[in-house]
């Protein structure tokens, strides 16, 4: 499904063939013949394998779906980790300029959060919330 997805990046090299789609990058190797995910906005310098949990969430919904949900389970970790900065920065630092910062990349991830779930929304599959 995902080399059939025309908003996913195609990025196939040498002996791969691999599509990028809202930070879910999808690599096939084509002689092992095997596929692995990653989570490009997680891993800091080297991508990381998504979960065990995520895998299952794309087998069961398929890859778009599966895009979509772990795009939002990472922008909801980034939200979270974002409101720790701003409450620690608010109680200890208190620099205006650095807590405006912090808001208007929060007001961002929210902005991506809205998007991509009215995406999920108008996908045919009936995805519970997690």
């Amino acid at each position: 499904m995902a080399k059939e997805d025309n908003y996913a990046a195609a990025l196939d090299f040498q002996g791969h063939e691999a599509r990028l789609c809202y930070g879910i990058k999808i690599v096939y190797d084509i002689s092992t013949e095997t596929i692995t995910l990653f989570n490009t906005a997680k891993g800091g310098d080297f991508y990381k394998e998504i979960s065990k949990d995520e895998l299952d969430t794309f087998k069961a919904y398929g890859w778009r779906a599966g895009v979509y949900l772990t795009a939002l389970d990472t922008i909801t970790e980034k939200l979270d980790h974002l409101k720790v900065k701003i409450q620690h920065e608010i109680g200890a630092k208190n620099r205006h300029k650095q807590i405006k910062m912090y808001k208007a990349t929060r007001e961002n991830f929210l902005d991506s959060y809205r998007k991509i779930k009215s995406k999920l929304n108008q996908l045919n599959h009936e995805v519970k919330e997690r």
